[in-house]
């Protein structure tokens, strides 16, 4: 097992660890970090690679993770309740990946993509408040870029994925 991301329950009692070449979360234990148990996998997102985003709630009742979790379209966040013993819960968020994950109080997220974006998640809303997007030129799945003109004195690429809303 290949840890990719981990995070101490705000107790320290309990340590969250996802890892890069498993589809599922252990929680060890704080200090001897013997396995406790793994939070229920199943759920309607799919996971299409590691859960690179991982974060307990501030008063440690919700364990959640994110990162490339995906259905209906968006990447989803998911959230055990009960000390991450209970049944998972998915909120779509972003379109993109997710790579940072923080609580906020109210058993809110806040949320960083590579869409690129950053909101706040809500599992109990199952809503997803985007705050805003990066001006940060994006590559991903766009062919023959950068385009220049004849002389090469200007470059022409987008600022969103696969292309849209050229510069």
């Amino acid at each position: 097992d290949i840890p990719a991301q981990v995070a101490f329950s705000p107790d320290g009692r309990l340590l969250a660890v996802s890892h890069l070449n498993l589809r599922r979360i252990d929680v060890l234990d704080g200090k001897d970090h013997s396995l406790q148990f793994s939070p229920e996998s199943a759920g309607t997102a799919r996971v299409l690679n590691v859960l690179s985003a991982l974060a307990w709630s501030r008063d440690g009742s919700t364990l959640a993770a994110s990162g490339r979790l995906f259905s209906n379209g968006r990447m989803q966040l998911r959230t055990w309740p009960r000390g991450a013993r209970g049944a998972p819960a998915d909120t779509p968020v972003g379109a993109n990946s997710i790579f940072g994950l923080r609580a906020l109080p109210g058993d809110k997220w806040l949320l960083g993509t590579m869409d690129p974006a950053w909101g706040v998640a809500s599992p109990f809303t199952r809503g997803w408040l985007e705050l805003g997007k990066s001006p940060t030129a994006q590559f991903l799945r766009v062919k023959d870029i950068p385009a220049t003109d004849s002389q090469g004195l200007q470059v022409q690429f987008p600022f969103e994925a696969a292309g849209q809303a050229v510069h």
